[in-house]
């Protein structure tokens, strides 16, 4: 008999646990970080590129997309593990129609420049509480890419 090993779990995978969302939300309170105003740089800069922008455009669920967007972005804010993972059981079934994963890995280089800036903004005079923050930060985006490829993987599997 052949046993294969269980297959490990998101957070096992990433070591993500409640403490690195919660530390996200600490960052942001601790140095008046604005998740809004962030949410709305990241929409602006993700939509605004030329590529993202000629793909919505003969999109009719444009705005839907920008909500979803500012929604996520505050909930890597929101402090609460819980909700997360809710958000992401979620979506996890409905998929991310008609983005292809290369759009979606793009996009997700384009919040990490938003938002990896802001996070070296706010910490720059404190290296070690910079250091968490981003691994914090990775550790929650990171756990949402493993996500999406799943789904990914379903989609195609399905074809």
């Amino acid at each position: 008999m052949n046993a294969t090993a269980p297959t490990p779990t998101l957070a096992e995978e990433t070591d993500l646990s409640p403490h690195h969302i919660a530390r996200l939300r600490a960052v942001a309170e601790a140095t008046g970080l604005s998740p809004h105003r962030l949410a709305d740089h990241v929409c602006d800069h993700v939509l605004g590129q030329q590529a993202t922008a000629q793909r919505l455009a003969a999109r009719p669920d444009a705005d839907a997309l920008r909500r979803r967007l500012h929604r996520y972005v505050l909930s890597l804010f929101a402090g609460d593990h819980d909700r997360r993972l809710r958000m992401t059981q979620d979506h996890r079934g409905s998929g991310e129609e008609g983005i292809s994963l290369e759009a979606y890995l793009g996009g997700f280089v384009l919040i990490d420049d938003v938002i990896m800036d802001a996070l070296v903004h706010a910490l720059h005079d404190d290296p070690d509480a910079l250091s968490v923050a981003l691994r914090a930060y990775r550790r929650v985006t990171t756990s949402d890419l493993l996500v999406h490829l799943g789904r990914s993987d379903a989609a195609r599997a399905e074809t």
